[in-house]
């Protein structure tokens, strides 16, 4: 099932499989057995768990903040099992939704590996006074 999705998923532009992606992940968190199953499935084992400088991980594997521009899949990511998730840092202001996100993606056949670098068009946090 792996090597077909990711095969559909190299067929398409870096950006639309992302955004698939996200859509996706985003709609299967929103279905409260869904996302307990996916939390059973995916839990990391007691031997992936890690301290570092006093703060402890239950998995050696994170993610980083450009995957999840806007912050709406702590859920998800939280039920794939990553020891921990990066959050992007909030905007003072919002980017136009005209410019185009900056995406570099190289994608390295022969190692079988996609390396992305994202700089993100997202809202602003709001203010609160």
């Amino acid at each position: 099932m792996y090597s077909l999705i990711r095969k559909l998923l190299f067929l398409l532009d870096a950006e639309d499989a992302h955004e698939l992606t996200v859509r996706q992940m985003m709609a299967l968190q929103n279905i409260p057995f869904v996302l307990r199953a996916i939390e059973r499935f995916c839990a990391p084992t007691v031997h992936a768990r890690r301290e570092v400088m006093g703060l402890s991980f239950p998995s050696p594997i994170g993610i980083a903040a450009g995957f999840d521009k806007n912050g709406l899949l702590m859920p998800m990511l939280a039920a794939l099992g990553f020891g921990f998730v990066e959050e992007p840092l909030p905007l003072s202001r919002s980017q136009s939704a005209h410019q185009p996100t900056r995406l570099q993606q190289r994608r390295c056949r022969r190692r079988r590996r996609t390396i992305g670098e994202m700089a993100a068009n997202r809202p602003a946090l709001r203010q609160h006074r």
